[in-house]
């Protein structure tokens, strides 16, 4: 394990090791999304101290649970807009609803004490926040269904 890696899990480091975990630090907290995208594209953690330290935020229990409250706000917004269809809400509201049981698994998974990947949370976190999503655009290259899919096959 590199020297930035254990310098991440542990706040008590050597002088040496605190410029470098603080640097990766201010890289995760600047550059979230772009990280995410390199671990969701199969970019290897180890390899990069900032992408270490996402991997592990993607990984710990806050993150899956606000991954998890994103995806059923999404199904509620889609539910909201099923039902009226007059809503404000913009999401690809049809092909979410007709992903539902893929999703419900999805957030199933991050919710529960199992361990996961990275890739498969940011991918999960990806589909909640990119513009490019499924969930949110009906032009998008790939099904709902599709991306939850390779989500929870990356999990």
């Amino acid at each position: 394990m590199s020297p930035e890696l254990i310098a991440a899990q542990d706040p008590a480091t050597s002088p040496e090791v605190a410029p470098a975990q603080l640097s990766a630090r201010l890289r995760v907290r600047l550059h979230r999304r772009v990280l995410d995208r390199e671990i969701a594209s199969g970019a290897p953690a180890e390899t990069d101290p900032a992408r270490a330290l996402r991997a592990i935020q993607l990984t710990g229990t806050s993150e899956r649970t606000r991954v998890a409250a994103a995806l059923r706000n999404i199904l509620e917004a889609a539910d909201e807009r099923h039902a009226d269809p007059a809503s404000r809400v913009k999401l690809n509201h049809a092909d979410v609803l007709a992903a539902r049981h893929a999703i419900v698994a999805l957030i199933e998974v991050l919710r529960s004490d199992q361990a996961v990947t990275a890739r498969g949370v940011a991918l999960s976190r990806l589909l909640t926040e990119e513009r490019t999503s499924p969930m949110l655009l009906e032009t998008s290259q790939r099904t709902v269904r599709q991306a939850v899919s390779e989500a929870l096959v990356a999990l």
